[in-house]
């Protein structure tokens, strides 16, 4: 097995051509999906010297492509290169040392439709980096959430606060480990228009009542009152002023006051709000 150092790319190399031979090469694709099953299975091999114990992860992305009207060949042609095969944003004098998406690895291989079928006219599979599940990590691809894992996962998404908890509970239900980037751009992604007027309007209308002021046929004012804040007007009919500011004494400011008037404007404090 080779040894390799993360310290630099230069350092590593990773040679994947046995593999893909067997795999890939010496076999016959009549149609696209054939090809792309093999492919699928490539991705996750016994490295190249086959030892069962150990096992090569990679993924190759499309670059360049030509797609047919006929569904079972789907491709005149494609070009894949690794995932990794980005270039660097900057060559400074610090090396990161960390995985990194930005390797410029130059393995990739060109598949192209002909008489027989799906024929590899080029390959290159040496790789500049570690083929490994450690490594994949920071692959964008092996984060991503099935559309179903995002549906089972919308209410944690949605609503828990913190980004670790949203982390540790996609990695404890779908074994993968996602970013706090990734986390933020699925709660976009869910929140964005997931309710019409109506949609909100009715769940407002579950928790309280509300009463729309129009003008000319359009809503011009909406006022909102929870179950609980009628019930504490008909108990204190001379509340003048409630803060109902939410969250207000988990991020330890003062405490509001409830303040009524007697019949005199006089102000007495009936309670604090916890």
């Amino acid at each position: 097995m080779s040894v390799f150092s993360a310290s630099s790319s230069s350092d590593i190399s990773v040679d994947l051509t046995d593999a893909f031979r067997s795999m890939i090469l010496n076999k016959r694709f009549v149609l696209w999906d054939d090809f792309e099953s093999a492919l699928k299975e490539f991705q996750k091999v016994w490295n190249y010297n086959f030892i069962a114990s150990q096992t090569t992860y990679t993924r190759y992305i499309h670059t360049e492509s030509r797609l047919l009207k006929d569904v079972r060949f789907r491709y005149l042609f494609v070009s894949f290169n690794c995932t990794f095969g980005h270039k660097r944003k900057s060559e400074g004098l610090k090396v990161r040392q960390k995985s990194s998406k930005f390797r410029n690895c130059q393995s990739k291989f060109r598949v192209r439709l002909e008489e027989q079928g799906y024929v590899i006219k080029s390959y290159k599979m040496i790789h500049n980096h570690p083929c490994s599940s450690s490594w994949m990590v920071c692959d964008p691809w092996t984060r991503r959430l099935s559309s179903e894992e995002k549906e089972n996962l919308k209410p944690v998404i949605l609503h828990c606060e913190s980004a670790d908890e949203v982390i540790e509970s996609i990695k404890e239900r779908t074994g993968k480990q996602v970013t706090a980037a990734d986390v933020k751009a699925m709660k976009a992604t869910l929140s964005t228009g997931c309710c019409t007027r109506k949609q909100v309007m009715d769940m407002l209308r579950q928790k309280g009542e509300v009463r729309e002021h129009l003008e000319n046929g359009y809503a011009t004012r909406i006022c909102f009152s929870s179950y609980n804040q009628i019930q504490l007007y008909r108990k204190y009919p001379e509340v003048v002023c409630i803060d109902s500011t939410y969250n207000t004494n988990n991020k330890k400011y003062s405490l509001f006051q409830i303040v009524v008037t007697d019949n005199f404007g006089q102000l007495e404090e009936v309670s604090k709000i916890n």
